[in-house]
């Protein structure tokens, strides 16, 4: 092994165990932080809220009606239209969350871009297969 590959190696190493020492959370902190968030009035009253609309929507019948309609409506549709509608939806929705993003601050790094990018990428991947389902292709 080579100096230079030994210095790249240690060097790794070292980065991981520093890293994880400072992104690890540490147990001695971590149940009085539960405590204190569980014990503030303004979580309870948004962990209150969330229950009750999760369980008011799980026994909406009006609910099960619109999704029971959505669903039929979609399967109906066929699969080049789903594909073309379901890369339209990512493609805005990367966009939009870019454009509101370097609205309201200026990017700090390039991580923020992970998810649209990703987003984007698939939106575009569903938008060419949408417009060559059913093409045959001469090899």
């Amino acid at each position: 092994m080579s100096a230079l590959s030994r210095f790249l190696r240690e060097g790794v190493i070292d980065a991981e165990r520093r890293v994880a020492a400072l992104t690890s959370p540490q147990p001695v902190d971590e149940p009085r932080v539960v405590a204190l968030v569980e014990s503030s009035v303004a979580v309870g009253l948004v962990s209150r809220a969330v229950r009750n609309v999760a369980r008011a929507y799980e026994s909406s019948w009006l609910v099960a009606k619109v999704e029971g309609v959505v669903r039929e409506w979609w399967i109906a549709r066929p699969w080049r239209w789903q594909r073309f509608a379901g890369g339209v939806i990512l493609v805005v929705a990367a966009l939009t969350y870019v454009g509101l993003y370097l609205l309201q601050q200026s990017p700090v790094g390039w991580l923020w871009f992970l998810v649209p990018a990703l987003a984007l990428i698939v939106g575009g991947l569903s938008l060419a297969a949408a417009g060559t389902v059913g093409r045959r292709t001469s090899v």
